[in-house]
């Protein structure tokens, strides 16, 4: 006699490597960054993604899928977001860091390891389902192959831009964006904030505003930021992040995503 025996799907294979099965609980942004902040009494991360009418996801460990890497490379990509958090908790900037008076350098950072961990991230978010980033200008095979290699690229590959600004007690907190086409033609990319560290990154080859060019962290040399002289609440992008906040509460598309 037969039964019918309860059907399991097969787990979808890893984007990644694209051999074994995705089975690692991979956090989109580095979960450690936001268990500093739960540490410094916030309780939620929030997450603004591409899409006006999605609803901003609201979470107390960062949000995550277990449906895009295996456990080795979610293991390997691990191993590289450790580069940043470790660059992005130093904390104060004191003034033995200063270069000259518009830049700051991080002492310790890896310059190729902290990059390879940035291009993990805009990895994770091309990949997840939980996080529409909209990166449609991603050259993604491109961005895959260079991953698979363990290859930060040139300073124009998925390039870096690392900002730092002015002290601001009352913002302490981290969040992700792509950066809109009406903050910077031809600048298709990932906007991460955390604390007074701000990252902009591309996802297409070329379209780097000339003038920032100079600003692109290069492998194998020191890893610099610019300084604002501002505080990241008075920076443009942040006020346009604010603003696209208030449209969605108002249209109801605030998130009340929890885990």
């Amino acid at each position: 006699m037969e039964t019918n025996a309860p059907f399991e799907a097969a787990p979808p294979i890893c984007t990644l490597c694209r051999v074994e099965p995705a089975r690692g609980r991979s956090h989109i942004l580095p979960q450690a960054l936001h268990k500093d902040l739960m540490e410094d009494g916030n309780d939620v991360m929030h997450v603004i993604t591409g899409d006006p009418q999605e609803r901003i996801s609201r979470s107390r460990t960062g949000p995550w899928d277990d449906s895009i890497l295996c456990a080795g490379c979610e293991a390997k990509s691990g191993k590289y977001d450790q580069s940043v958090v470790e660059a992005l908790r130093t904390q104060p900037v004191t003034p033995s860091l200063w270069i000259d008076a518009n830049t700051v350098e991080i002492p310790g950072a890896h310059a190729d390891r902290m990059k390879l961990g940035l291009m993990h991230i805009v990895w994770r978010t091309h990949a997840t389902s939980r996080m529409d980033f909209h990166l449609e200008a991603l050259d993604a095979e491109r961005l895959r192959t260079f991953l698979q290699d363990d290859d930060p690229g040139g300073p124009e590959d998925f390039g870096v831009i690392l900002a730092v600004h002015d002290p601001d007690p009352e913002f302490e907190g981290i969040w992700a964006a792509p950066v809109p086409r009406e903050w910077a033609p031809g600048w298709h990319g990932v906007h991460i904030c955390y604390s007074r560290w701000e990252i902009m990154m591309t996802c297409s080859r070329g379209g780097i505003p000339a003038n920032v060019k100079q600003a692109l962290l290069t492998t194998g040399q020191p890893v610099l930021a610019t300084a604002t002289h501002i505080k990241l609440r008075d920076t443009v992008m942040f006020k346009e992040a604010l603003e696209v906040a208030r449209r969605r509460i108002a249209a109801g598309t605030w998130g009340d995503d929890s885990s």
